[in-house]
Parts: structure tokens; C-alpha cells; sequence
């Protein structure tokens, strides 16, 4: 695996601004987010929202040039606008790497929400993402929708996260 060095070319962070963002995803998307302030721990770039159903999220401006996980990439995180995403909300466990990490985490969701694309999105994963940190990233998600499922969902849940678990650890290897 190779890692990014340190050595003082990552750009800063841009500082947000919030209105205007809010304004233009209206513009885009028709969704009225509420601003409620800038996310603690001094974090320039994003602020936190909220949905006009009270949903919490946190709305960056993300980095050029920079690679920025989601972490919890699905079609609920999306703002679509003329059958295009035109923004991806709820960064609360954003951070930098490899952004097929996204892609596994999307992966997981269409199991269950739309498994006539898995094929496709199985074979792209593949064909991107070396076999180990496959794995890796596949038992990563495994423990994490599971242990998810254990504290907030019912054993139905579990079994679900489970069985589509098993099935990406048979197939990757």
C-alpha cells in the first residue's frame, strides 16, 4: 500500500461558507438545509445542518485535489439533481484515503436496497481494488454494519449484515 508523504504539499482546508452552500444546494436540489453552526475541534471546512425532517448531517466543502472518504457513502447521503449528484452530505466520519473505501461502503448498501447492481459494482470493486485491501475493507464493513445492527436493529438485521458479510468474504478470496 502506498502512503502519501509528508511533506507539506496537502493543501489547506477551505474554509466553508455555509450560506452560500446551503443557498446554491437549494438552487440545485429544491432541499432547504438549516444551518446550525461550525463543527467543533476547529474544523474550518465543515458546518452542521439540518434537514427540514430534523436529520442532523454535517456539510463540507471538501478539499481540491485531496482525497475525502465519506465513510458512510449511500444513495440517503446524495442530493441528486437532473439525474446527477450535486452533493454528498453527513461527513461526520470523513477523513482522508482511498476513496474505493466509499465504493465497499455503497456496495453493502445495494445489497440490500437495490441487489440487481451489486454485479456491476462487484465487478468494478475487483478490477480496482487489490484482493487484500479488499478483504480488508470488506471485513471492515462486516463488523461495522453488524456491531451497528447488534446496538440499534433486531436479529433480522444482524442475520441480513451477516449473510451479506459471508457472501463478499467467499467471493473475495
Amino acid at each position: 500500500m502506498e502512503i502519501e508523504p509528508l511533506d507539506g504539499t496537502w493543501q489547506r482546508v477551505p474554509r466553508l461558507d455555509a450560506v452560500a452552500a446551503v443557498a446554491r444546494l437549494a438552487e440545485l436540489t429544491g432541499v432547504r438545509l438549516a444551518i446550525e453552526g461550525p463543527c467543533g475541534g476547529g474544523e474550518v471546512g465543515a458546518a452542521y445542518v439540518r434537514w427540514p425532517e430534523g436529520r442532523r448531517s454535517v456539510l463540507t466543502s471538501g478539499s481540491p485535489g485531496s482525497v475525502e472518504l465519506v465513510a458512510d457513502y449511500h444513495p440517503d447521503n446524495l442530493l441528486v439533481h437532473n439525474g446527477h449528484i450535486a452533493a454528498v452530505v453527513d461527513w461526520d466520519g470523513a477523513g482522508r484515503g482511498d476513496r474505493h473505501f466509499d465504493l465497499v461502503t455503497l456496495r453493502f448498501d445495494l445489497s440490500r436496497r437495490a441487489p440487481e447492481l451489486t454485479g456491476w459494482l462487484d465487478g468494478l470493486l475487483r478490477d480496482a481494488i487489490p484482493a487484500g485491501r479488499l478483504r480488508a475493507y470488506w471485513a471492515h464493513m462486516s463488523l461495522r454494519l453488524v456491531d451497528w445492527s447488534i446496538r440499534h436493529h433486531g436479529p433480522a438485521a444482524v442475520d441480513d449484515w451477516l449473510s451479506i458479510a459471508e457472501t463478499g468474504i467467499r467471493t473475495s478470496g
